[in-house]
């Protein structure tokens, strides 16, 4: 019998591509196992991927990088956020003493929120500079870009200042 199977397999089967011959008798009941693949439904999937998206806190765009600055901004604050501050708080309260803390030692975790805006909102901002509000080593590094000398000096445009005496109204 061990002959037959070894000749059988030799001449019809290719044991390295997976497939090999069992020999049984007349004895035994052979049940052949066939391979069903089974797809759940789609609202079933569907369910179960909200379901895993809502347990971590997230959406599909998000997950495929397809948000916008202000779905990804929600998803910052809602879901990165807390985990960094209570990470700051504990690294904090184990790093540092209660005297240290005291002192105002703290670890903090700082994220610029505002690395993952387009190109577009990052010039608006020039208009904070142009006010003084911003400083240009501050715009810059919105870019990553290095600062620059005197970058650190608030600077305003000129036709921004205040008009003296222009009220007409005035007698």
């Amino acid at each position: 019998m061990e002959k037959q199977i070894k000749l059988f397999d030799e001449t019809y089967m290719d044991v390295e591509k997976g497939h090999a011959t069992v020999a049984h008798d007349v004895k035994t009941d052979v049940t052949p196992i066939n391979p069903q693949n089974y797809v759940p439904n789609f609202p079933i999937t569907e369910s179960i991927r909200q379901r895993i998206y809502s347990l971590l806190g997230v959406n599909e765009k998000i997950v495929q990088g397809t948000f916008n600055e202000d779905e990804w901004n929600s998803f910052y604050e809602n879901s990165i956020e807390p985990i960094a501050l209570d990470l700051q708080n504990e690294f904090t309260r184990k790093l540092f003493t209660r005297k240290e803390r005291a002192f105002g030692n703290k670890i903090v975790f700082a994220a610029n929120t505002l690395s993952c805006t387009s190109v577009s909102t990052k010039l608006q901002f020039v208009s904070m500079v142009d006010r003084g509000a911003m400083v240009p080593n501050e715009w810059r590094d919105l870019f990553n870009y290095g600062p620059v000398e005197n970058g650190d000096k608030p600077i305003r445009r000129l036709d921004t200042a205040l008009v003296e005496g222009g009220d007409e109204n005035e007698s």
